[in-house]
């Protein structure tokens, strides 16, 4: 099932493609359909995203089904509905760039901290395995020392991936979670306040009530960042909440 979902650079790629064709006077309809043609490797997948949105299924969930956040597919979505595609593609390819640049350099940044790690367990290993009739009286130490690391070690990756999976993810939750890491939890939070302000700017542009606005959220991808939190305002406004409380 993974070889069907289009990993993020592919994402990428076919933000590009459909904003490209959308640019040269495509309709939506007719950009899908070009695609699978010009894009060769991944056909298979835009002949089904196209055949969904002929068949009346939104961009959003189709694109959902293959590999896109929950995220990204509900403010696909919203955009489609106030008409605002191009600028939403725009918006995304920029966003996504900027997320692959920063998961490429993380990676590089972990790969000499790993080395160094491996080459420190693999030393404590040989010191055990060649050295140990000479360490007797303290080979005790040598073991902890050793399960020490080891468990070190253990919950970086853990955390590491845990992390590249929610940012992957990116659906409300995993964005919650996100926001309660070190270092990236004040970054993340500032990406999420700007996702909501600029899919409501844009529907209130355009002429939407807010009751309407929280209507449309909450009918995107399930557990997307737009579904949850407008259903939630959604309830709040219908009990009478305060606008300046809810926000």
């Amino acid at each position: 099932m993974n070889r069907d979902k289009l990993k993020s650079a592919d994402q990428l790629i076919f933000i590009d493609y459909l904003r490209q064709a959308l640019v040269n006077g495509y309709s939506l309809n007719a950009s899908l359909s070009l695609l699978p043609k010009v894009w060769d490797e991944h056909s298979n997948q835009l002949n089904y995203v196209s055949k969904k949105v002929e068949a009346g299924v939104s961009l959003g969930d189709a694109l959902h089904e293959i590999g896109f956040s929950s995220t990204l597919a509900a403010q696909i979505n919203m955009a489609v509905i106030d008409g605002n595609l191009l600028s939403c593609l725009e918006q995304l390819s920029e966003l996504i760039r900027l997320k692959n640049k920063q998961l490429k350099k993380l990676k590089s940044e972990l790969a000499y901290p790993a080395l160094l790690v491996g080459m420190m367990i693999s030393l404590l290993i040989c010191m055990q395995t060649f050295l140990k009739t000479e360490m007797l009286d303290s080979d005790w130490t040598s073991n902890l020392m050793l399960g020490g690391l080891l468990i070190l070690v253990v919950i970086a990756i853990v955390f590491v991936i845990k992390t590249i999976q929610l940012l992957n993810q990116q659906d409300y939750f995993a964005l919650k979670k996100l926001t309660k890491f070190p270092v990236i939890g004040k970054v993340l939070n500032l990406y999420v306040h700007y996702l909501v302000i600029s899919d409501l700017a844009t529907l209130l542009i355009n002429g939407f009530s807010l009751q309407k606005i929280c209507q449309l959220a909450a009918m995107q991808p399930e557990n997307s960042l737009q579904q949850v939190l407008g259903k939630r305002v959604r309830m709040q406004l219908e009990s009478g909440v305060e606008i300046k409380k809810i926000i």
